[in-house]
């Protein structure tokens, strides 16, 4: 079932941008006929020249927005703070599609940047691993979506090859699905700590979807006109509740930090543009991972408050631009 969820909204999604597509090639065609006749002899001999060159001959002032679809799955580590939790918990598989719009622009000294803004739908679950589960363990299978922002440089080789490095800062929201593992009586389980930090956060998070914040550091390596390959590391944190002002605070202090990075990376990439890509990608990868370490014990960093829920992700994916 979770698969055949997964392809029925990829469905939809293709159905939607075919039909898109369509529309906008009926409008351009009615402009360009327009076009030729009041400027025939200008045009004929460089009709559609600017878009039979090689793909990277992208200007700033020219941003083409490609549709793209990513299949995402890896191992997951669900964690939660030793303060509000003693018990074990389970490790998990991940399966994720995302589906939104990329784009490249051609940058000096053989660089480019990348950006891909997406929606997201993934299944976290222990049906994507093998192996027992031991008794006294929990569990903690999940349902996510939201939506995320890709941004990072990277190196052109080629007509369509390149090596990207980038970071990724979003938000979604999260249903956690707590099971416990028991044998024997259920008094006597019901007398463990592990039982009782299981029946705790299962009350705490409940049946409702929780909103949430994650980030991703990876590296995308395209080979080929319409498929590139990555690999990723993903955190992914979980509120109990969610306190408006607390989160906002902690969003401007975050926006900062990566504003901050921005400005000296655009002043790397006028004086030695190559390392870029490298730099960009160890300091705003950085900055994210010391940031949601401290948002372990405190969602709300720097406020405090309660810790969240964790899910740690390595995944490796296909990505597709149609």
């Amino acid at each position: 079932m979770r698969f055949i969820t997964l392809i029925l909204f990829l469905s939809l999604f293709v159905a939607s941008t075919g039909q898109t597509i369509a529309q906008n090639e009926n409008g351009n065609g009615n402009i360009n006929n327009n076009n030729k006749e009041e400027n025939k002899e200008e045009n004929k001999d460089i009709e559609y020249e600017d878009w039979d060159i090689d793909y990277w001959d992208i200007t700033p002032s020219l941003e083409i927005e490609i549709p793209t679809i990513e299949l995402q799955f890896g191992p997951t580590t669900p964690k939660y703070h030793e303060d509000v939790f003693t018990g074990s918990l389970r490790k998990l598989g991940i399966a994720e599609i995302r589906l939104g719009h990329s784009e490249f622009k051609k940058m000096t000294g053989g660089i480019i940047k990348y950006e891909f803004s997406y929606l997201f739908l993934g299944n976290i679950s222990d049906e994507y691993i093998s192996g027992d589960i031991a008794n006294g363990m929990t569990t903690v299978n999940a349902w996510r979506f939201g939506f995320s922002e890709s941004k990072g440089y990277g190196y052109r080789f080629g007509d369509f090859s390149s090596l990207v490095f980038y970071n990724t800062n979003g938000m979604g929201w999260t249903k956690l699905d707590f099971n416990y593992r028991h044998s024997g009586l259920v008094e006597e389980q019901n007398l463990t700590p592990s039982y009782a930090s299981y029946s705790k956060a299962s009350d705490l998070f409940g049946d409702q979807f929780r909103f949430g914040d994650q980030f991703e550091g990876g590296v995308r390596l395209r080979l080929f006109d319409l498929v590139a390959v990555n690999a990723a590391y993903e955190k992914v944190i979980v509120f109990p509740r969610h306190m408006f002002w607390y989160w906002a605070l902690g969003e401007v202090v975050e926006g900062a930090g990566h504003g901050i990075i921005n400005g000296f990376v655009r002043s790397v990439l006028s004086s030695k543009p190559y390392v870029v890509p490298v730099v960009n990608f160890i300091l705003q990868n950085g900055f994210s991972y010391g940031l949601y370490q401290l948002r372990t014990k405190n969602m709300n960093w720097p406020t405090e408050t309660v810790p969240p829920f964790e899910y740690e992700i390595f995944k490796i994916g296909v990505t597709f631009t149609l």
